[in-house]
């Protein structure tokens, strides 16, 4: 049961607030539709309506027009000397009332639906009706000095600015519209999952350290002092003080969870679950960018008994390079991100090509590339001089390039900011097509080759460079020497999407014996490390079934959905690019007696002497 109390002394004192444009504290009526709802077929329905004044406009002392907005749209209200002599909310009438307020007031007007003169009719759903205002009630009125009116997009302040008065920077249409569409995908996905027999089981967030990628968030604990304490009580003939039990004890954290990849894996070695997901919160101590903060929801997905290994093609039709079969296993992962991605998008005959490795370094310089422009990279190898070729061969490298046609160059060219020291820019001889003129610097080091490269004309634009023969991603030389005389080869998979990779995942390693190998021989951990994946070698070895798993960048993926450049807009309260909260005004410092607390203390200290 609730019960309902009603503070006497409390409401009285806030009655007699002096101020004439104080918040309503008393009862007012439900709206009966939203701004968003209303058009012509509501035409002479009364309507209670509550919302934000975003503009007005004074026709005259007994005219004025003024537009209510909530976060289903807009419509317009008129107020007239007549209409508004039975307002509610004070005898100076529904026109006195709203033209004295700040605009983003709070409001509530009840009104009758009318259509508008058909000089007077603008674009959109209430383009062509009004409310004619009977009654206005101010609920809460906006300071007069707002840092910035959120629905004047030509005057808005810099991003910066807005993220510390978020607040109102979310009032504005599109960022609101990006909030709704992406709770709308997250449930569209949910049920897509659910259908497919997922179940979504939450992981903890408080885990320990664990060598991975990126930095940790660290999470400080008093457990270390309660067992200290604890000690004391167990063992009370001790002659150890408490204070120097706790000095003796090393300060413990969590760690808070960069992915719920332990956690999961568990969770599927158990048998407990089969397909499991969640909309999983992760916190990585990155350096910022327009793609990244330091905490992220991203769609994480786990499933058992996944095929493993290469099956051949999927379709009838052999896919042409660049693009291939999909010959690694967990093909069932595929088939449910592509299945979470058709949802999303509603459109079920989204294809979703493949790209091997190789192929996408080669042909594209990235394990990403962009397939919007179609220019695809080249060896130039067998066309230089045979000493040239020589010299590369001895040292393992290859000369690859693309070219530009003339006429596009120019058009290019304002996209290329500058040109990387190691890249270098040929023009083909109107005359001569073997002979490239060098332009990207001024020691006129020209190129000769031994036949044209196929489809060059005049006046192109050739961008050449040397790289390693074999394809490398992050390998050292040592690593590449021992990767050859062990073969390892990984089922790893990526989605990506315009050149921007929005999911990534791997048929797991589900043999304990080759889980401890790979960490010892091929990872390079030490014991302590080790020690860390302690849970999942003991969940491998009890059993696990073969299993994989993907996750979605879902901030990144609803960006590119809503096409915004950067995920902050898709995010209600996001962090700037160096990882500062300017609206809650975090990270802060905190006291030194609540560090004492977790025994902790500042670096540096000021001791008086």
């Amino acid at each position: 049961m609730f019960r309902l109390r009603r503070p006497q002394l409390g409401w009285a004192l806030l009655q007699r607030r002096s101020s004439t444009l104080a918040a309503h504290l008393g009862p007012y009526k439900s709206r009966t539709h939203t701004c968003g709802e209303l058009d012509e077929t509501c035409v002479g329905q009364h309507v209670d309506l509550c919302g934000w004044v975003v503009q007005n406009r004074k026709i005259s002392k007994k005219l004025a027009f003024f537009v209510l907005q909530d976060i289903h749209g807009q419509v317009q209200l008129l107020a007239t000397s007549k209409s508004s002599q039975g307002s509610e909310n004070s005898g100076n009438g529904a026109l006195s009332v709203l033209g004295s307020l700040p605009l983003q007031s709070t409001v509530q007007v009840s009104g009758v639906v009318k259509r508008r003169l058909p000089s007077a009719v603008t674009p959109g759903k209430s383009g062509a009706i009004e409310v004619e205002i009977v009654n206005a009630r101010m609920l809460n009125p906006a300071s007069e000095q707002l840092p910035f009116l959120p629905n004047d997009e030509n005057n808005l302040p810099n991003e910066e600015f807005r993220l510390k008065h978020r607040h109102l920077d979310l009032r504005r249409r599109k960022l609101s519209s990006n909030l709704h569409k992406r709770s709308e995908i997250s449930h569209k996905i949910r049920n897509y999952l659910h259908s497919k027999n997922f179940v979504e089981v939450e992981t903890p967030m408080l885990l320990k350290s664990t060598p991975e990628g990126a930095r940790e968030y660290l999470v400080p604990t008093r457990l270390s002092k309660i067992g200290a304490q604890n000690a004391m009580v167990t063992d009370p003939e001790s002659k150890q003080t408490s204070a120097s039990l706790e000095s003796q004890v090393e300060p413990m954290f969590y760690a808070l969870s960069q992915s719920p990849q332990q956690p999961k894996q568990i969770l599927i070695s158990s048998g407990a679950v089969e397909r499991y997901f969640q909309f999983a919160r992760c916190f990585r101590d990155e350096d910022g960018r327009a793609d990244r903060q330091p905490e992220f929801t991203q769609i994480d997905l786990e499933m058992a008994w996944v095929s493993w290994g290469g099956e051949g093609a999927s379709g009838l039709n052999t896919p042409q390079r660049p693009f291939s079969d999909w010959r690694i296993g967990g093909r069932e992962v595929r088939d449910t991100v592509e299945g979470i991605v058709r949802t999303a998008l509603e459109d079920q005959n989204i294809e979703f090509p493949v790209m091997r490795y190789e192929d996408a370094m080669s042909l594209y310089g990235s394990d990403k590339p962009d397939l919007r422009w179609d220019k695809q990279i080249v060896n130039l190898t067998s066309h230089l001089s045979l000493d040239s070729q020589n010299q590369l061969a001895d040292r393992g490298l290859v000369m690859e390039g693309f070219f530009v046609p003339g006429l596009d160059f120019k058009e290019k060219l304002q996209f290329l900011k500058e040109i990387p020291h190691d890249v270098k820019v040929y023009n083909t001889d109107a005359s001569d097509l073997c002979h490239l003129k060098e332009i990207s610097s001024g020691n006129g080091s020209d190129l000769r080759l031994l036949t044209p490269l196929p489809g060059t004309n005049p006046g192109d634009t050739i961008f050449t460079a040397i790289r390693p023969a074999v394809l490398e991603g992050g390998w050292t030389p040592l690593g590449r020497l021992r990767a050859s005389l062990i073969p390892v080869r990984g089922q790893h998979y990526d989605l990506v999407l315009n050149g921007t990779e929005i999911a990534g995942g791997s048929v797991r390693v589900h043999d304990s014996g080759l889980q401890k190998y790979i960490f010892e021989h091929v990872l390079k951990l030490s014991l302590a490390e080790m020690e860390r994946f302690s849970e999942l070698v003991r969940a491998l070895e009890s059993g696990a079934p073969p299993h994989a798993g993907i996750a979605i960048g879902f901030d990144r993926f609803m960006a590119i959905l809503c096409e915004e450049s950067s995920i902050r807009n898709v995010v209600a309260f996001p962090k700037t690019a160096a990882g500062l909260d300017p609206l809650f005004k975090s990270p802060t410092s905190v006291a030194l007696d609540v560090l004492e607390l977790y025994g902790l203390q500042p670096k540096t200290t000021i001791r008086a002497s």
